[in-house]
């Protein structure tokens, strides 16, 4: 009976401990991890846990990705970080008593970049934009009228002025800052044996102020004091402006330096002096060595007749004479028969300059030119300008070839050849197939349109082509007939019903005269801007000089001024003739509201805004 209740317990114990024994020890939960759309990695893919064992899953993003979620068993998982979507993660489960299936999702990072100006004077463009990792950026910056930029700063770090400013590879957030500044330029005349001009000039920071100097006759400029410190002398006188700067200029009676000299030494060259004064004269004598004659005598570069004795009367500015008493022979001869030269054989002095002409049979081009044995640069015609020894000139001719380029925007479709060579007044033919049957929109040949056919034949090449063929886009295209702005883009490809932008920037003294769309008037617009576009566009833009009005006025009795009104375009020169009564006398002239130096003439020597002028006068 004993041994009969003991097995009985037994058995009871035994079934209630096996099951425990083989949740724990007899099998496992698998747990797997996969990234859906790439840009990362997970780690393990694939592992088995035991039941109420911890499971850990390490997730990697590629450079410039994040996690965009994690999911359980379709279940959202919380990322228990920050920020909130790291690049890399360690997912862990603990008390695992499932199998689990996790998901991950990256997304590539994004970055603001925010552009602004400090202390005005300026705009930058765009002010705020956002981009996604590696991605590139440019800022256009238009600095006001006299203004330029001084300084860019982009997270606190000083850079390279560049307009327009770009950001390449973007992989961080960037803060850029602009600084505009412009300075003053006051250019005068320290005696009356000359005149300076422009006297007064607004210049921008580090920018270039041009001041042309005119000495009376029979004067040359003596100096030149930049904020009173001695400069070298040039005219005109250029000078590179960083702070507010004052330019003085005097002048001394002319001395001329006379040089004379004969290079290839088989004679003597005698002159009087070296130095003459204005509207002086001087005599040269010239002996060759036995057994040689002159051959030529150039004066600053002019041949003169040849005489034993010369005479140069009115001096007006240095002379520097060359005398030759030898020849040389420049000979020439043609490599193939594809054109002609003339002389084949010439006689040239020392210091001469020999010319050689080269025709071209049509077709052909000029492809080398060899001068004792030398290649030179391919210029027609050939010059020696300063012969100093014997030439020997071979001129080589090659057929002229031309490339055709051709592409599809967008990547809709091919054009077969892609590329290629063709001689000159030969036939190229383009063949274009459509990836997805969408109908050719446009061909454009040199950027301009062409009849649609396919293929597309240039039946005689005369030159390098650019073909483009748009399919499901249009093509717009900027010019302008003036040199007084530029537009960006000049070209630009825009799908049907997508809006295209252009950027239009008149140079200082200018503004948008007209904008014609397709050769229709449209309203004046920058950034001229077409909403939605359903056909190819031709935009000509056009820039007119700022005109400004000079009022002028007597505010009392006492005198006239004239005229009372005139226009005057930018940069241009304006005079206003002020008349005092008998018994009176120009008490103030007041420019803008600032009192200027009195003068019967008063000029304003570069109109840049408009002008209101106010004269007073008083009794003697």
């Amino acid at each position: 009976m004993l041994k009969r209740v003991f097995l009985i317990v037994l058995v009871g114990i035994l079934s209630f401990f096996i099951p425990k024994i083989e949740e724990s020890y007899a099998w496992t939960y698998t747990v797997s991890a996969k990234v859906v759309g790439g840009n990362g990695r997970v780690t393990p893919s694939t592992q088995k846990v035991q039941p109420g064992a911890t499971a850990r899953v390490n997730i990697y993003a590629n450079l410039g990705y994040h996690i965009d979620s994690i999911t359980d068993n379709n279940q959202l998982v919380a990322l228990k970080t920050s920020p909130s979507s790291p690049a890399s993660y360690s997912y862990v489960i603990n008390d695992v008593r499932e199998t689990h299936d996790i998901v991950v999702k990256f997304v590539i990072n994004e970055y603001t970049i925010k552009a602004s100006v400090s202390g005005g004077h300026g705009q930058v463009y765009p002010t705020t934009q956002v981009v996604k990792f590696g991605e590139s950026l440019r800022i256009q910056i238009t600095p006001d009228e006299g203004y330029n930029i001084t300084g860019i700063m982009d997270n606190g770090l000083s850079m390279e002025i560049k307009n327009p400013f770009t950001l390449e590879s973007i992989k961080a957030n960037h803060n850029i800052v602009v600084a505009f500044t412009s300075f003053t330029v006051n250019a005068s005349v320290e005696d009356t044996n000359g005149s300076v001009s422009p006297t007064v000039q607004t210049v921008h920071s580090a920018g270039k102020a041009i001041i042309t100097i005119t000495p009376n006759e029979g004067f040359m400029i003596k100096q030149i004091l930049v904020n009173n410190k001695a400069a070298k002398i040039t005219n005109p006188f250029v000078l590179y402006v960083y702070s507010a700067t004052t330019v003085k200029v005097s002048f001394t009676p002319a001395i001329y330096t006379i040089k004379a000299s004969s290079p290839d030494g088989f004679g003597k060259v005698i002159v009087e002096t070296d130095q003459v004064g204005h509207n002086g004269s001087i005599e040269i004598r010239i002996m060759p060595n036995r057994g040689y004659s002159i051959k030529g005598i150039t004066d600053n570069g002019v041949v003169l007749p040849i005489k034993n004795k010369i005479t140069l009367k009115n001096i007006k500015e240095d002379h520097t004479v060359l005398v030759s008493f030898t020849e040389f022979e420049i000979r020439a001869r043609m490599m193939n028969d594809n054109g002609s030269i003339s002389p084949s054989i010439q006689k040239m002095f020392y210091g001469g300059k020999a010319v050689i002409n080269i025709e071209v049979d049509q077709g052909y081009k000029v492809i080398a030119i060899r001068d004792n044995k030398r290649s030179m640069p391919v210029k027609l015609p050939y010059e020696i300008p300063n012969v100093k020894e014997d030439h020997f000139v071979e001129v080589t001719f090659g057929i002229v070839t031309f490339t055709i380029k051709a592409t599809v925007v967008g990547a809709l479709g091919e054009a077969t050849p892609a590329y290629q060579t063709v001689n000159y007044g030969s036939k190229a033919t383009i063949q274009i197939s459509s990836f997805e049957h969408d109908r050719i929109t446009g061909i454009f040949d040199n950027g301009k349109s062409v009849l649609v056919k396919n293929p597309y034949v240039i039946k005689a090449v005369y030159e390098d082509h650019e073909i483009v063929i748009t399919m499901k886009t249009y093509m717009v295209t900027v010019n302008t007939t003036s040199e007084n702005g530029y537009i960006h883009p000049a070209v630009q490809y825009i799908q049907q019903g997508q809006p295209a932008v252009i950027l239009i920037f008149p140079e200082v003294g200018y503004h948008i005269g007209s904008i014609k769309d397709n050769g229709k008037i449209t309203a004046i617009n920058n950034p001229y801007i077409i909403q939605s576009v359903e056909e190819n566009h031709e935009v000509e833009v056009n820039f007119a000089i700022n005109s400004y009005q000079i009022q002028a006025k007597a505010v009392t009795q006492g005198g006239r001024v004239e005229p009372t009104t005139q226009t005057v375009h930018h940069s241009e020169k304006a005079l206003v003739r002020i008349f005092p009564d008998e018994g009176y006398v120009i008490e103030s002239i007041v420019d803008n509201g600032l009192k200027m130096d009195i003068n019967n003439l008063y000029y304003i020597y570069y109109v840049t805004d408009h002008h209101s002028i106010e004269v007073r006068f008083k009794k003697k």
